[in-house]
């Protein structure tokens, strides 16, 4: 993005030399091909055509100058030549516009960390990720210690911060997280608070949990259709409200192929979130009309308040984390 955004500019400026504008085009050109060449080698090595439609390669534990050695180039070539695109582009637009020289910046801060990352990959979880749909693939860093970054650019400032989830603790005791984030380390430094509040829901008494057993595979298409058969099955057997939650829009679509015709000349009415669909529009037709389902992603998952008999039967077709042997 950087690189056509330096062409782009470079070209409307027509006070930059012809030579100057051919020059810094062709680096810029070699390098896109060049970026270009690497992921499509990557996406060859690792990403065979029977791929699923999102595919990930766990690279954690790999030096990455191996991992990435049977690519072309290899991961080394690869920040070499993009370093001396930095280095090209600094000699001939040195004395261009600010915007010009910003970006090229820019680019060249990017370059270094992703190189300082591949260096210290003991210190990051990686993953090489790759989506069929889109032809995309993508490297993905994340700190294995983020004590540290969240201790120099947010703590250090004297700026308060709250951390709240369902998972802190282990066994009641906040220790573990606070070691893995670590804010232990800095704990000296500033009030580090902990508190468990305890639900106000009688969980046990007033549901029932029911976990779903099956032999096929997550992944597999026939799972979306034996979850339509299921909600199919419960609103013919109950007249309670059901909200299923997906994790993606691709599901509630193929969901939503699986079920439409079923509910047509039905009396109960089923939704569904689609993209652009407007929350409230969706949620006050599903509270309207008795023993309706919801089919929902995303936003729904949290910050909706159905209560009574608005919500009865909860359907969890999948875990809401995202990592990366999401298959979505």
């Amino acid at each position: 993005t950087h690189l056509i955004q330096i062409k782009k500019i470079l070209n409307e400026q027509s006070e930059v030399s012809n030579g100057a504008v051919y020059s810094v085009n062709k680096v810029v050109d070699q390098t896109i091909s060049l970026i270009n060449n690497f992921f499509e080698s990557v996406r060859g090595v690792y990403f065979p055509e029977n791929s699923s439609i999102y595919s990930v390669m766990d690279a954690s534990f790999t030096d990455p100058f191996k991992y990435f050695i049977d690519c072309t180039p290899n991961i080394e070539q690869f920040i070499y030549s993009l370093k001396e695109c930095c280095k090209s582009l600094n000699n001939l637009l040195s004395n261009e516009s600010f915007i010009i020289t910003d970006i090229i910046f820019s680019y060249e801060e990017k370059v270094n960390l992703f190189s300082d990352m591949i260096q210290d990959y003991d210190g990051y979880v990686t993953w090489v990720s790759f989506k069929r749909y889109t032809s995309s693939i993508s490297i993905n860093f994340l700190p294995k210690q983020l004590g540290s970054i969240l201790y120099d650019s947010y703590f250090s400032k004297g700026n308060p911060g709250v951390i709240c989830s369902s998972t802190l603790t282990v066994d009641g005791d906040f220790t573990y997280m606070t070691d893995s984030l670590g804010l232990q380390k800095y704990s000296g430094q500033f009030d580090l608070i902990t508190k468990v509040y305890h639900s106000p829901f009688y969980y046990d008494d007033q549901c029932n949990l029911l976990v779903y057993k099956t032999d096929i595979d997550i992944n597999d298409k026939d799972y979306l259709v034996d979850i339509a058969s299921q909600i199919l099955y419960l609103s013919r057997n109950t007249d309670k409200r059901m909200l299923v939650l997906c994790t993606s829009y691709q599901q509630t679509k193929t969901l939503k192929n699986n079920l439409s015709n079923e509910f047509k000349n039905r009396d109960k009415k089923i939704f569904f979130q689609t993209r652009g669909m407007n929350r409230n529009a969706l949620i006050s037709g599903y509270k309207k009309n008795s023993g309706s389902i919801l089919i929902a992603t995303m936003g729904l998952w949290e910050g909706i308040d159905f209560k009574g008999d608005e919500l009865e039967i909860l359907m969890i077709i999948r875990v809401p984390f995202v990592n990366p042997n999401d298959p979505y």
